[in-house]
């Protein structure tokens, strides 16, 4: 196994056909999901050989939030992953821990977060569907008696939804063992089951200043994909922002992850830290995306892929292989650091350089 690609194929043949079809494709005909790969595809890491430059003392090390990692690469919120293997998001903290690296785990996690944070061995970020207002006022206060490091407030709708069409359409993974957190408070289970679908997004200041006077860690906003948004959430006081499509699982137009990057930093760069997730699938991807002004990237389903190939050993191996092709990338681009990483390190196929 030499790339994600090798394990996504061995993933495949390990997962339900069904469950296989609903995590890797996306909404409606799924083209945003092949638009956030292509798009990566458009850019191109420039070589710049440095006869001199020992590669051995390449750092791929990088703070998020003040809190360092080894690897500028996260494991994105990604819920499900008890039909990956039975140890869910605990084999992912497992994992990601020995990697050196964050989790951000799932609202809907099998696993409490008591046990996520007993697994962890590096930072633990919540990401926070607002679902109800009781039930993010029962979450906020226990994920930062126990560590937790940020919150991580997702807008987009939650991709365990129907699409409109697609090999999947009709298949949804069983709830019923989500939700880790709320068994021993079924009155708030409930409102889960008794939830109006189409009120998730809640982007306004409002509830996002609720939110923050309910919890003193640092305040994340994921799915932001235009300027004004990410403009939106400096004023709304967020620490970080993730530019993303949730990985075309909530909608079939639009921009790709990386397409969207380059205004966002531009517009809220210099006051906010600003990461991305849907599409990374290499180290040259984690390149592109650190020299348009990310800070770090996330990654969703090769997790998923890791965690059906041997649970928290296959999750360790996933960031690995992306450690040891992100190496070789700063490497090829005459990078020793993270901090090396700019916008003359790539690109575009396009012409515009």
């Amino acid at each position: 196994m030499t790339s994600l690609f090798d394990i996504e194929a061995l993933a495949k043949r390990n997962l339900p056909p069904d469950y296989w079809d609903w995590i890797s494709s996306g909404y409606g005909e799924g083209m945003l999901v092949r638009r956030n790969q292509e798009a990566f595809e458009e850019i191109r890491i420039r070589p710049r050989p440095r006869v001199l430059m020992d590669a051995s003392k390449i750092d791929t090390s990088t703070t998020v939030l003040g809190e360092r990692i080894e690897l500028p690469v996260f494991a994105s919120p990604a819920g499900t992953q008890w039909i990956a293997h039975p140890d869910a998001e605990v084999a992912v903290a497992r994992g990601v821990g020995s990697a050196g690296t964050l989790m951000n785990l799932a609202t809907g996690s099998h696993n409490t977060t008591e046990e996520v944070s007993e697994a962890a061995r590096g930072p633990l970020w919540f990401q926070l569907y607002h679902l109800t207002d009781n039930i993010t006022r029962y979450m906020l206060p226990k994920v930062e008696s126990l560590g937790y490091s940020a919150i991580c407030l997702t807008l987009g709708r939650p991709s365990g939804m129907r699409r409109e069409k697609g090999p999947f359409s009709d298949y949804s993974p069983s709830g019923d063992i989500a939700w880790g957190d709320l068994i021993e408070v079924p009155e708030l289970r409930r409102q889960i089951d008794n939830l109006d679908r189409s009120s998730y997004n809640i982007f306004n200041l409002e509830t996002v200043e609720w939110i923050r006077n309910i919890t003193s860690l640092p305040l994340v906003i994921k799915e932001v994909m235009t300027a004004q948004d990410a403009r939106k959430c400096v004023d709304y006081g967020a620490s970080g922002i993730v530019v993303s499509n949730h990985g075309g699982r909530t909608s079939d137009k639009g921009k790709a992850s990386i397409e969207a990057l380059s205004s966002i930093v531009k517009e809220v760069g210099d006051e906010i830290e600003v990461y991305l997730d849907s599409g990374v699938r290499s180290g040259s991807d984690i390149v592109k995306a650190l020299a348009m002004g990310a800070r770090a990237v996330g990654v969703g389903r090769p997790v998923i892929w890791g965690l059906a190939l041997d649970g928290h050993n296959g999750v360790n191996r996933v960031f690995e292989i992306l450690r040891d092709e992100f190496e070789r990338a700063m490497s090829i681009c005459g990078c020793i650091s993270v901090a090396d990483i700019d916008t003359s390190t790539i690109v575009s196929l396009k012409g515009n350089e």
